[in-house]
């Protein structure tokens, strides 16, 4: 398992070979975690026939969702041609946390007051992160979503009304 804010190279801990590594070098990561070459593509639809990241309860102002629940109509929905993306979070990575199983208020991955992590798992490396820029100058190939706040936040879209926050992973 790889935790932690990878992308800016701090916080990284895996385990290969029954070791526990802690390192702050993302070039590390490349070497033992291979990147996709096909780019993972995400978007917030009513109708999802891919990955269910979780849900929201509309495109902006949003209360969230774990992914098997079905109270809310839109779906934050994920694909990468030749993977097999999951939800787990016993081998994938933690992106965000929700307060509640629906109804739920969001907040970073670094922060651990709320008890249900949302996760992105693959047949390879995830990186994560938060950035106020655009997801693709920062080097992701995905707009997950955006949240209005570090902690007890509101998600968004990345498109209609999107919270300056976004959430983006390759």
């Amino acid at each position: 398992n790889v935790t932690g804010n990878v992308s800016r190279g701090v916080n990284l801990i895996y385990k290969k070979e029954g070791i526990i590594y802690i390192t702050n070098s993302t070039q590390l990561i490349s070497q033992y975690f291979p990147q996709s070459p096909e780019p993972l593509i995400c978007t917030i639809v009513a109708n999802c026939s891919d990955t269910i990241l979780f849900r929201i309860s509309a495109l902006s102002n949003a209360h969230a969702e774990i992914p098997d629940n079905s109270n809310y109509p839109y779906a934050v929905c994920c694909r990468r041609n030749g993977d097999s993306l999951g939800t787990s979070c016993s081998n994938g990575f933690t992106f965000l946390r929700l307060s509640a199983e629906t109804n739920a208020h969001v907040q970073k991955n670094s922060y651990f007051e709320y008890p249900f992590p949302v996760c992105l798992s693959s047949n390879y490396n995830v990186l994560c992160d938060y950035t106020a820029d655009s997801c693709a100058s920062a080097g992701y190939t995905a707009c997950i979503a955006t949240i209005s706040n570090d902690t007890n936040a509101h998600v968004a879209d990345c498109v209609t009304d999107p919270y300056p926050l976004k959430v983006c992973c390759r």
